[in-house]
């Protein structure tokens, strides 16, 4: 083999591919025919027999060569494989940590916003309490009496029946102002414990959502994790399958090999014993569309080596262009949710006064949605899923 290889200044160690072997293993074939030819034709029959034999096993090293390459290809694309795996759950991780800290965010800012709307109402109460005159006393009937009984003793000159009465007058009227203070300072307090509750009742009821969502965000995200994992054992399930029946099958010392050999124009693209090229590929797409610069160190590191180089480009291509079943589904629940009753709880139907700080600005998140970093969904027959929306 080592001869035939320098014969046409090759290494031992060259990667050639199965026509460029099987033409070599030809031209070879027909010279050692032509001088088995002579050799038989001479009576050189013990040479002929050594001749014959080595032809032989040419033919069984290059058959050899066959297997040899298909393990190659085979643990090449392992190992694609396996790198491509290991990039998509880091990416992946990313994702569920970038998406946990919107949400965090989301609700911090949710939680701040309502705080100050409730500073503002109780300023704005306050200022109206403040700015509430005390209404006009309204004295017992009793003490009425007594009033109206002084000024006719009074006009009747009974001075010391007056002074008597004016005795109890002065027993009787302090104690019915201070009670009357003390009902008029019990309303105002009564609407300040009503807004208290109200307020409460809107923090409880914001705590509520925004537990739920921030549960949902960790229900969904383990969800497309677990999604993505089935999804990835069955490429590698599928892979191992396709390697299987390449080995199984024969070499053929033909140019023109039978139909078992042949590939179809999209091989390269939708073969399953490729499947670790392709999940490099979309993975490094992906990595492409966020950080341009690190893809391309990935590339260069990883590109190498792989026999399948143009699908690259064209899987990438299509990656970046169409939009995945997933964003589609997320845009048709966003719209869903975004049209419900927003998370703030109630809102001050009163116009601020001008010497009160104004609201903020509402804040939305608009939406987060937890998807997988490269589309799986040509490699599976079930829908991705995994979306997830806060209002």
């Amino acid at each position: 083999m080592r001869e035939a290889f320098q014969r046409f200044d090759l290494n031992h160690d060259d990667r050639i591919d199965r026509r460029e072997q099987v033409l070599m293993y030809k031209t070879i074939q027909l010279e050692m025919e032509e001088e088995l030819k002579n050799l038989t034709a001479n009576g050189m029959y013990e040479e002929a027999r050594s001749l014959e034999s080595r032809l032989m096993n040419l033919r069984q090293e290059f058959e050899d060569l066959h297997h040899q390459d298909f393990s190659r290809q085979h643990d090449d694309q392992t190992r694609m494989l396996r790198s491509a795996k290991q990039k998509f759950r880091e990416n992946l991780k990313a994702t569920h940590q970038k998406e946990k800290r919107d949400v965090e965010i989301f609700c911090r800012d949710k939680e701040e916003e309502m705080a100050h709307l409730h500073k503002v109402q109780l300023a704005q109460l306050e200022m109206e309490l403040a700015s509430t005159p005390m209404p006009k006393i309204k004295f017992s009937r009793r003490l009425l009496e007594l009033q109206n009984s002084e000024r006719n003793l009074s006009r009747q000159k009974q001075y010391e029946e007056a002074k008597a009465v004016r005795r109890m007058i002065d027993h009787l009227q302090p104690r019915e102002e201070e009670e009357f203070r003390k009902k008029f300072e019990q309303q105002l307090q009564r609407r300040r414990d009503l807004l208290d509750k109200k307020q409460e009742e809107e923090r409880k009821r914001l705590a509520e959502k925004l537990s739920e969502v921030s549960h949902r965000n960790q229900l969904l995200a383990n969800r497309v994790q677990d999604t993505h994992h089935r999804r990835l054992e069955h490429l590698t399930r599928d892979m191992n399958h396709a390697h299987a029946m390449e080995r199984l099958k024969k070499p053929e010392m033909s140019v023109h090999p039978s139909a078992l050999l042949q590939q179809r124009a999209s091989h390269q693209d939708t073969a399953a014993a490729l499947r670790g090229s392709h999940l490099l590929t979309k993975v490094m797409a992906q990595a492409a569309a966020t950080s341009p610069d690190k893809a391309r160190a990935g590339a260069g590191a990883g590109g190498a080596g792989s026999p399948s180089r143009m699908s690259t480009v064209s899987s990438a291509e299509r990656l970046s262009t169409a939009p995945s079943q997933t964003d589609r589904v997320a845009r048709k629940v966003m719209a869903k949710d975004l049209s419900k009753s927003d998370l703030g709880g109630t809102r001050s139907t009163r116009s601020p006064t001008p010497t009160l700080p104004q609201l903020p600005a509402h804040k939305t998140l608009q939406g987060v949605y937890v998807t997988g970093l490269c589309d799986l969904h040509s490699f599976s027959d079930d829908p991705p899923d995994g979306t997830i929306i806060m209002r």
